[in-house]
């Protein structure tokens, strides 16, 4: 596993999961398909000294995924 892949891992994991809540909340069935996968996305990966850069490009929306920035 890469390290984007394993940065990105928690939040997936709690976005899936609120997800489920939410729809349960509502009374709605939900069908899980894949139970216990999910495969995160990641858009780019940045070096630290590219910080600055991938802030602006979250902050423009010009991602479609995850930004990470590697130590």
């Amino acid at each position: 596993m890469t390290f984007e892949a394993a940065a990105a891992l928690p939040h997936a994991g709690v976005l899936a999961l609120q997800s489920v809540r939410h729809l349960r909340e509502r009374g709605q069935k939900v069908l899980i398909n894949g139970a216990g996968e999910f495969a995160p996305v990641i858009d780019r990966s940045f070096r630290l000294e590219e910080t600055a850069d991938a802030l602006a490009s979250i902050g423009a929306g010009v991602l479609r995924g995850k930004a990470v920035v590697k130590t």
